[in-house]
């Protein structure tokens, strides 16, 4: 499958996804697939709430499944410790980034 049919698979299951979040595991395994990666979170939240980010929406998947128990030890034991929330605070709204930018060249 070449980058603009993989691109217009992943956009069509998007669409879907938006209208019905069944359909969030396909679309996460289409975007691992397309971008050669073991996984990818999608969140929605508000940066301005104060000095924690308010999630509204957050799902962490590997290849087309949730992984619910990561997401759950996420916020319990390293949310708090976490070098890129300051970062994200910073990001244009609707802005999609790699990890790795969200970590300035000493945090790496």
């Amino acid at each position: 499958m070449g980058e603009l049919e993989a691109f217009e698979h992943i956009l069509a299951s998007l669409h879907e996804a938006a209208l019905d979040n069944t359909h969030w595991p396909t679309a996460s395994a289409l975007i691992d697939d397309a971008l050669g990666v073991h996984g990818n979170s999608l969140a929605f939240g508000d940066l301005h709430s104060g000095k924690d980010i308010q999630f509204y929406f957050l799902e962490t998947f590997s290849h087309g499944q949730r992984l619910s128990e990561f997401e759950r030890e996420y916020f319990e034991d390293y949310y708090p410790l976490d070098e890129r929330v300051h970062h994200v605070r910073k990001l244009p709204d609707s802005r999609v980034v790699s990890m790795s930018e969200l970590y300035t060249e000493k945090e790496l």
